[in-house]
């Protein structure tokens, strides 16, 4: 007597969903990567500009999510700014600014 060993994953259907399945997966990796590629290019020419504000030693209005912060640009690190030499603001969390002197 011969017993018929059956792998579950070989089914027909199974098959032509996994190949969907990692389709949709490749897709959403791709999206994920170029967003994240651009959301990076945003925030370094933030910062770009930021450090331009900073070597002209312009003063500068920045808006945030809570309120808008005036005064000197006192230094640009990596990832936060310095107005007036009182206020740090994490540069993800500025939403624009303008160079108002």
């Amino acid at each position: 007597m011969t017993t018929s060993h059956y792998e579950p994953n070989d089914h027909p259907d199974l098959q032509s969903l996994d190949e969907h399945i990692g389709r949709q997966f490749e897709d959403v990796l791709a999206a994920e990567q170029y967003a994240a590629r651009i959301s990076a290019q945003r925030r370094m020419t933030l910062r770009d500009r930021l450090v331009r504000a900073e070597d002209l030693t312009c003063d500068v209005a920045i808006q945030t999510t809570t309120g808008t912060i005036t005064g000197p640009l006192s230094a640009v690190g990596a990832d936060h700014v310095l107005v007036g030499g009182r206020s740090v603001i994490a540069i993800a969390h500025i939403v624009c600014f303008e160079q108002t002197g």
